[in-house]
């Protein structure tokens, strides 16, 4: 499957369960990641609107997860105020990709624009395809698989660690 068949060919798999909340403080949604060592995360667009990263820090973020580019491909609104806000208050960064591929070419584009994106910014936590849409749970497993890899394999290749973010029907359901 696709989980065995990326450990075989060494590309990292990185799985959050996503958790929806509302945030307190704006009543917009966000994602809250809970990871395993027990540290708490968010992943956040510019569906969030700005952030205030320093009071994010002091209410226990300790990662966050960055849309990169949307579904033309153009950057996220928030990115660049996200990163910048991120890396002056010392909350790891990582980011993703929601993926409307349905070719391989068309996540090598998706990975591309990413890549064009970083332009080689440091990043403490990997490049995530995030395969959720709905367009894609219909595709053959082996077309999904190579979907992702492409993407994956684009990424790594540009010099940075690499995951897959869905939910946890994808994982158990629809990942090969």
């Amino acid at each position: 499957g696709l989980l065995s068949g990326l450990a075989s060919i060494g590309l990292r798999e990185v799985f959050r369960q996503l958790i929806e909340r509302k945030d307190s403080g704006s009543g917009r949604r966000m994602s809250r990641m809970t990871a395993a060592a027990g540290k708490f995360g968010i992943d956040v667009s510019e569906h969030q609107g700005a952030i205030d990263w320093g009071q994010a820090k002091a209410d226990g973020v300790s990662f966050a997860i960055l849309r990169s580019v949307k579904r033309n491909l153009s950057t996220d609104k928030q990115f660049e105020a996200n990163y910048r806000g991120c890396r002056g208050n010392g909350i790891p960064v990582g980011i993703y990709k929601y993926s409307y591929a349905l070719t391989e070419e068309e996540a090598k584009k998706e990975a591309e624009a990413v890549l064009r994106l970083l332009s080689g910014r440091s990043l403490e936590l990997p490049v995530f395809i995030d395969v959720e849409d709905t367009s894609q749970r219909a595709l053959p497993a082996g077309t999904l698989t190579a979907i992702i890899q492409t993407f994956l394999e684009t990424v790594e290749a540009g010099g940075y660690q690499t995951g897959i973010y869905c939910n946890l029907d994808w994982y158990q359901h629809v990942l090969d």
